[in-house]
């Protein structure tokens, strides 16, 4: 299978399409989508709000399908006595992609990049008495083209083509990564990551992640549940002190050091080191890090063909244990130490858990864990990053991964 469209994925998941095409794209997805809802012409992106689907049309209109509309979709209207239908900036705009919080609802303009509009969402009736009302359309600039976005339930990413992120919204659990619980309400330059290019990002409900282009992970935001893979209260009764790690008769130990000082000096000057000095003064950013490997029992061999046996993976059973105390929010970015071999090109993060792929396609995971979205064959919370094995011992090459609120979405080509 080649690799989804993100707006395939979406859709699927959103609307419930029981039959894809063999490769689907988004025109294709857009087709199907639009076919099944009364109203709605052909659609180019899609996203959800409080579990509510909302369209965006080739004429860059927006449509929401709530719970109670069967198969209808009805027209956004701003609020105002007219109850009028969303017109932004002029009638001339397109927009290419649509985004959402729990609280407001993104579009990026297809010709400008670095212009996005923001409509503030809350809940209510408006003139069409759907459940939410919406606030004027208003323009947003950081003076520099967004290439990315990714939204939380109450914050927004913005990644830059020269690899900054500029974050706003809500701040409550330290998602902004400013180094406080503020609420941030225009764009902000993440200074704690200034000197160090990021290549892509992520949001979680309550937590972020970034990948640098040398592949590292940093994280911030909410650790409750584990999700940013250090120690959390919730998950005390998980952990093990390193003495009760190196004690335990079926682990093979071994360390790697950290690389969150040498991996930020690489990158930096020395006027942009001191720029990022909330990362390098992080109490989170250097510490040691146990790689625990399991055991691999050993396999009896006598009549049994070469080609049947299994062999165990370098990254089988992997757990990456950062050697710090519980952290419950990390306001600042901090980066896991995966050893000096992993490199991460892709995280994707739920409402409270997190998976990365790294450069190798092994798959790690962290967090919350009651509806076994963590792939680990059990509903255990981690909260350090393990290795997911499953993949391995299918023989299934995972070349992309996305996460819902409680679900993660892999996408794989045999080996």
């Amino acid at each position: 299978m080649s690799t989804l469209d993100p707006c395939v994925l979406k859709c699927f998941n959103l609307h419930r399409i029981k039959v894809l095409p063999t490769k689907p794209d988004k025109t294709q997805c857009g087709k199907l989508i639009s076919s099944s809802i009364t109203g709605v012409e052909e659609i180019k992106d899609c996203t959800y709000l409080d579990e509510e689907l909302f369209l965006l049309t080739n004429q860059s209109e927006i449509f929401h399908k709530g719970r109670e509309d069967e198969d209808k979709g009805r027209k956004v209207k701003v609020n105002g006595d007219q109850g009028r239908e969303v017109k932004v900036n002029g009638d001339n705009n397109s927009f290419s992609s649509i985004y959402s919080t729990d609280k407001m609802l993104i579009l990026q303009e297809l010709e400008d990049k670095s212009s996005l509009t923001r409509m503030d969402v809350t809940p209510g009736r408006d003139s069409s008495n759907l459940r939410f009302a919406y606030s004027m359309p208003q323009s947003i600039s950081i003076g520099k083209p967004v290439t990315k976005v990714s939204c939380g339930k109450e914050h927004v990413l913005l990644g830059t083509e020269t690899g900054q992120i500029y974050t706003f919204g809500g701040g409550s659990r330290g998602q902004l990564g400013h180094g406080n619980l503020e609420n941030v309400e225009s764009p902000k330059l993440m200074e704690g990551l200034v000197g160090v290019t990021m290549v892509t990002m992520a949001a979680g409900g309550w937590h972020s992640t970034a990948i640098s282009d040398l592949g590292d992970l940093y994280v911030w935001g909410w650790n409750e549940s584990g999700q940013l893979g250090f120690p959390c209260n919730a998950c005390k009764h998980m952990q093990k002190t390193s003495t009760e790690r190196q004690a335990s008769p079926d682990k093979n130990f071994h360390s790697s050091s950290s690389k969150a000082s040498s991996s930020l000096s690489s990158h930096m000057s020395d006027q942009s080191k001191s720029q990022a000095g909330a990362v390098n003064k992080s109490p989170m950013s250097k510490y040691n890090t146990d790689v625990v490997t399991d055991v691999q029992e050993e396999v009896e061999r006598e009549d049994v063909p070469c080609s049947d046996l299994y062999e165990p993976d370098p990254m089988e059973s992997q757990l990456f244990i950062q050697d710090t105390g519980a952290v419950q929010v990390q306001s600042e970015p901090s980066i896991v130490d995966l050893g000096d071999d992993v490199r991460v090109k892709k995280a994707a993060c739920g409402s409270r858990h997190t998976v990365i792929l790294t450069e190798k396609n092994t798959v790690l995971s962290a967090g919350w864990n009651d509806y076994g979205q963590l792939c680990q064959g059990d509903t255990d919370a981690r909260d350090y990053f393990e290795s997911v094995n499953f993949f391995r011992k299918m023989k299934l090459n995972v070349i992309d991964v996305y996460a819902g609120a409680w679900s993660t979405v892999f996408v794989v080509d045999d080996q």
